[in-house]
């Protein structure tokens, strides 16, 4: 009978592995962009998320928001912008992250930081100390 359920686990141990392909069994991180309260689409270029937007009005608003399976009301987050280079535009730091109120630029504030219609956005946050900054993608308008 013991031999039985032996055999019964590693059936399902190896059934379990090979469904699970070595991929966590968890939700990736996902981010998005809205322009005026639309979620932006967001292409693959030069495999770089790409956010495309035709321009940017001064009275807009650009809204960047993080979701994630594991959230920290807590911790603080941060946004950085970038140009072409990577040369820090500026930095933006806000409380939680994957929870609560995203990232919110007006539009002027947003043009403004963009050199070459480009703008290239990073994020970090602190659970426990700051961590990397992970490129989330870049803003790109056409004027």
């Amino acid at each position: 009978m013991k031999k039985n359920y032996l055999i019964l686990l590693f059936v399902l141990l190896v059934t379990g592995a090979y469904a699970n392909n070595g991929r966590r069994d968890t939700v990736t991180d996902s981010w998005s962009v809205s322009y005026n309260g639309k979620e932006i689409l967001a292409y693959k270029i030069n495999s770089v998320t790409t956010y495309l937007i035709d321009s940017i009005a001064d009275n807009s608003t650009i809204l960047i928001d993080y979701y994630t399976a594991e959230p920290c009301a807590p911790c603080l987050s941060r946004l950085q912008f970038r140009d072409d280079n990577g040369k820090v535009m500026a930095t933006v730091e806000k409380k939680g992250f994957g929870v609560g109120e995203p990232f919110r630029l007006p539009g002027r504030q947003f043009r403004q930081l963009m050199k070459n219609h480009k703008l290239f956005l990073y994020f970090s946050a602190n659970p426990d100390g700051w961590g990397t900054w992970i490129l989330l993608g870049v803003v790109q308008t056409a004027r």
